[in-house]
């Protein structure tokens, strides 16, 4: 398989050629992520690195067609000339700056599942603290309650494997449990205690895509 085989309109940017993908695309300026992604410290350059990551996890990549998520995996890596040497540490203790641009360019994708995550794990604490603190509204119960954690985790773990197309890398989905943690809903009450505490409640997030650079 090369490159020019895939249908190029599956995905946002073109996959083939010397591209550099954060100078010649305004979009990607607006993610941190891609903009202090260091290619030194990473040891995979970031145009080759976003190229691995938009074969791998764009919705309905082509790679799908290769049922297998190893195989896929690595076709994708050779595609994208990841070599021997990375494409091991990518996949036994992990490359956090490519978790990072996975993550940014999951987000990136405004797939209606990252949202839906949100509130999931939003409505998993909650559920959580009612069970450890005791406080259950009239009618509820003990069983109930471990029902709904049960159904809601399992809905977290659907849609793990949809936003990550079947990548189960421990490391990158405790970055992707992160990165959501930070942008679930709070509530008025994680607010204020988050102020009181010094802390940034919206954790640098600004509707200002281009203050997020600075």
């Amino acid at each position: 398989m090369n490159l020019s085989e895939l249908d190029r309109r599956k995905f946002p940017f073109p996959i083939e050629g010397t591209i550099n993908y954060r100078k010649n695309y305004q979009d990607l300026q607006h993610y941190p992520e891609f903009m202090n992604y260091p290619d030194k410290e990473a040891g995979i350059n970031f145009n080759i690195a976003f190229r691995y990551v938009m074969l791998l996890y764009t919705p309905n990549t082509p790679l799908l067609s290769i049922a297998e998520y190893p195989e896929r995996r690595l076709a994708a890596a050779q595609l994208s000339l990841i070599n021997q040497k990375h494409y091991k540490e990518l996949f036994s203790s992990g490359n956090s700056y490519v978790n990072q641009i996975i993550i940014a360019y999951v987000r990136m994708m405004k797939n209606p599942k990252w949202t839906k995550m949100c509130v999931f794990m939003d409505a998993y604490y909650n559920q959580l603290s009612k069970l450890q603190s005791g406080n259950t509204e009239a009618g509820e119960r003990t069983n109930n309650l471990l029902d709904n954690i049960n159904k809601i985790e399992k809905n977290i773990e659907d849609l793990t494997n949809e936003l990550l197309n079947s990548d189960h890398t421990l490391r990158l989905v405790d970055d992707l449990y992160q990165r959501i943690e930070q942008e679930r809903l709070y509530t008025p009450e994680e607010i204020a205690q988050s102020i009181f505490d010094g802390k940034d409640p919206l954790n640098g997030w600004t509707p200002w895509a281009d203050d997020r650079n600075k």
